[in-house]
């Protein structure tokens, strides 16, 4: 009995009280992550993913919000040098991560389809509204680069089909011959 109960307190129990949890939600696919994905802050590790899942099984919530995916990372506290105490992470630690403006963007790790948690501070990304009270640090996410490259290339590829190619060929054939007519 002292065995088991000595491997589970080293195993799981101590662990737990020595780390902080923050979550982060999610409009878009987080395909490639996992638990147990890193959570990098600008690029050193800081954490891994423990959940992931949809909003609506977190908390009451109504509508599209029931469908974002809610990420919940977990940090040692002694990577992240915030005041904490028993019962977790204090409002005065809460507010120094609002204050830090940091914001989580998934990230691919490299040709093998995983992918990673980043976080960094950006102050030109407004947070993301939600209607409920995070249970844990909330984290606001951020556009990543490859999504906000594929949404511009999206709206180009669908100006390009709005076009109506035989008009305009049919006009630039018309000027064409009218400045031949005029020289």
């Amino acid at each position: 009995v002292a065995a088991v109960g000595t491997l589970v307190y080293l195993g799981g129990l101590r662990g737990g009280r020595d780390l902080i949890y923050g979550e982060t939600y999610f409009e878009k696919s987080v395909s490639g992550l996992s638990v147990g994905s890193p959570v990098n802050f600008r690029g050193v590790k800081v954490g891994e993913i423990s959940k992931i899942g949809f909003v609506g099984e977190e908390y009451r919530v109504e509508g599209k919000d029931r469908q974002l995916i809610c990420v919940r990372m977990s940090f040692p506290r002694k990577n992240l040098g915030l005041e904490t105490g028993e019962a977790g992470v204090s409002p005065r630690a809460m507010e120094q991560f609002e204050r830090l403006s940091l914001r989580a963007t998934v990230t691919a790790s490299g040709i093998t389809g995983l992918s990673r948690i980043e976080i960094d501070i950006q102050t030109n990304v407004p947070p993301m509204a939600i209607s409920w009270q995070p249970k844990d640090v909330y984290i606001p996410p951020s556009v990543s680069l490859l999504d906000s490259f594929s949404d511009a290339a999206t709206k180009v590829m669908n100006q390009i089909n709005k076009m109506d190619v035989s008009a305009m060929w049919s006009n630039v054939n018309a000027s064409v011959q009218a400045l031949a007519k005029t020289a």
